[in-house]
């Protein structure tokens, strides 16, 4: 019985799979693309230009804020309970504030970040269109999801260098 079905199983598997084999499956390194091409280097440069930036000015913010602990700690002896707490109470504001601050800046990084890899993403997606439609392709896949394919299959570089020709950079929007 159990060898009945699995004759039937592959039967089928077979037929199924034979009816299909005219069909085009192509497989693509998205992530690679976005981190390759001219425009996505381009806004890794820039992102990390301004992570660098910002992460020196917090650093600078952080020392202060150190400094201006350790005064407070220091006089804790010599004020009143109610100064002290008082001063703590105002340390305490101005440390929220950097936090805030600083989460601000990374989620308006972020944004930025996010938005123009998507422009060029969109791009990719218009090229792979134009491609698929071009060389009668069915299906294209990202490559992170195949486990295992021909080289001949990976459009990766062909994408690549249509993308390099169609956009040079993207300009990020702090």
């Amino acid at each position: 019985m159990k060898f009945k079905i699995f004759l039937i199983s592959l039967f089928f598997n077979l037929f199924f799979l034979n009816s299909y084999a005219e069909e085009r499956v192509l497989f693509i390194d998205v992530e690679f693309i976005l981190n390759s091409s001219e425009a996505g280097k381009m806004v890794n440069s820039q992102i990390k230009k301004e992570v660098d930036k910002n992460n020196k000015i917090f650093k600078d913010e952080e020392t202060k804020l150190i400094d201006k602990e350790k005064k407070i700690i220091a006089q804790k002896n010599l004020l009143k309970e109610d100064e002290f707490q008082s001063k703590i109470k105002d340390f305490r504001k101005e440390y929220n504030e950097y936090i805030k601050k600083k989460k601000n800046i990374l989620q308006k990084l972020d944004k930025a970040n996010n938005e123009a890899k998507v422009k060029i993403f969109n791009t990719i997606r218009e090229l792979l269109a134009d491609y698929s439609s071009k060389n009668n392709i069915s299906m294209i896949v990202d490559k992170k999801n195949i486990i295992i394919g021909k080289k001949d299959f990976d459009i990766t570089q062909t994408i690549l260098d249509n993308l390099n020709k169609k956009i040079k950079e993207v300009k990020l929007n702090f």
